[in-house]
């Protein structure tokens, strides 16, 4: 009897450790759908790219994708910003990005360390194009008009 019981624990202990390991499996699965769906939502909207260094001289990555959805949208890094960036370079609010129709401009707001338009100052509101590399403090940031 008490051989019966120990073999049913078993299996019963066998069981549950595959329902886990599948669990674990399937959460997995929808965690990368998810971060997928998303960046691949994001790329048919306006975006900002966030660039990140390589390590290769000159290299950059995509470290973050943030959509553009409000018709007026801050960078900087108050908790008003609608995208904050920590660096110690960055304004409160650094840059404005203003949505007028189909067309999106950017604008430094007198910040302390100004901004960098494809290497150039920022000097007053200027339309943004595809590709466009907005440089804040240490921060690059490069703008795409999405998938239209």
């Amino acid at each position: 009897m008490v051989e019966l019981i120990s073999m049913a624990a078993k299996y019963v202990l066998v069981v549950i450790i595959y329902v886990f390991i599948y669990k674990i499996v399937q959460l997995i699965y929808t965690d990368i759908r998810m971060l997928m769906g998303r960046d691949s939502v994001a790329a048919l909207l306006p975006h900002l790219k966030l660039m990140t260094p390589m390590g290769t001289k000159g290299a950059q990555s995509i470290a973050e994708i943030y959509p553009i959805l409000r018709p007026e949208s801050l960078i900087g890094r108050s908790k008003k910003c609608l995208i904050i960036l920590p660096d110690p370079y960055v304004s409160s609010e650094h840059v404005r990005i203003d949505k007028v129709g189909d067309k999106f401009f950017v604008e430094d707001l007198e910040s302390a360390n100004g901004t960098l338009l494809n290497g150039k100052k920022l000097e007053r509101r200027i339309e943004l194009k595809d590709g466009d590399k907005v440089s804040l403090g240490r921060i690059d940031l490069v703008f795409s008009e999405g998938g239209r």
